[in-house]
């Protein structure tokens, strides 16, 4: 544990954490404080650094009055966090990681969409750090159907502060410049086109473009695809197998160099039963 502690940010991951778990207790009614918590332990596989992790993840979801349940993708959650392992398997090595995220929403009313991330500081990545201190993001946004079947698109703008380290694991071509601290301005586009099916299977795809105005400007090309099927009753308690992949291309301003990397996850989540009196906007899954 002390050598946890001396690892950058490890220190403030834990006083966060402490500080997260006092208030979803003091939210909660009732005597265990992960009421209303969703929990989620995945895999992921990182190519071509043939690196191998295990996750475990905690949210708290909430329900103001905001989430559109003919929507998919639509939430609002708070003291989302993770805890894990990472497996080098060429250097025979195991490495700590972890994740913090006090505030994270997507939302949809009418033709608009928009939301919102405040402070996500994220070690569970390809990056050995990405951190988003704020971010927003808002754009158009159609849907059409119902609970049982439905499917729509969103173009959102995004803005916000970031800091990162792309660190050597995935990005070890670059040298020393992996090692470098980059921080500032983070400005691009995302496009998500999801499919709810039957109310129990949900597919997306997503297309983003994004750069960091800082020298030396990395930009990031994502394209991913997921997959959700839900098991158990829709209105109690269930489990949600998960499935992605995602494709990232990496580029600098004024350089040809580009970096391509593979990301793989797979997943199971435990989703507790809704409250019996549920709002109209509550998320179906």
């Amino acid at each position: 544990m002390k050598r946890i502690l001396r690892r950058p940010g490890a220190k403030l991951f834990f006083l966060l954490a402490i500080l997260g778990l006092a208030d979803s207790a003091s939210a909660q009614i009732g005597p265990s404080i992960f009421r209303g918590m969703t929990l989620t332990a995945r895999y992921d596989y990182f190519d071509p650094s043939v690196r191998h992790q295990a996750v475990a993840e905690g949210s708290q979801m909430r329900h103001f009055g905001l989430v559109n349940p003919k929507a998919p993708l639509t939430y609002m959650s708070s003291f989302n966090w993770a805890l894990g392992a990472r497996f080098n398997t060429r250097q025979d090595s195991t490495s700590f990681i972890w994740r913090i995220n006090l505030v994270d929403a997507e939302m949809k009313r009418k033709l608009l969409a928009f939301g919102f991330t405040i402070v996500d500081l994220d070690r569970t990545g390809p990056m050995e750090r990405n951190y988003r201190w704020v971010n927003g993001r808002v754009g158009p946004g159609i849907m059409l159907g119902g609970r049982k079947f439905s499917i729509g698109a969103k173009a959102m703008g995004t803005i916000g502060a970031h800091s990162i380290i792309l660190g050597r694991d995935n990005y070890g071509v670059l040298g020393q410049t992996a090692d470098s601290t980059i921080s500032g301005l983070e400005a691009g586009y995302r496009i998500t086109v999801p499919m709810r099916i039957g109310g129990r299977i949900l597919l997306h795809g997503e297309y983003s473009d994004r750069v960091l105005v800082k020298s030396p400007e990395p930009r990031f090309k994502t394209l991913s695809g997921g997959l959700r099927i839900a098991f158990g009753t829709l209105e109690g308690p269930k489990f949600l197998l998960l499935a992605s992949y995602r494709q990232e291309e990496l580029s600098f301003n004024n350089s040809d160099l580009k970096i391509d990397n593979n990301y793989f996850q797979l997943g199971i989540r435990f989703v507790p039963a809704p409250p019996k009196r549920r709002s109209q906007f509550d998320e179906e899954f």
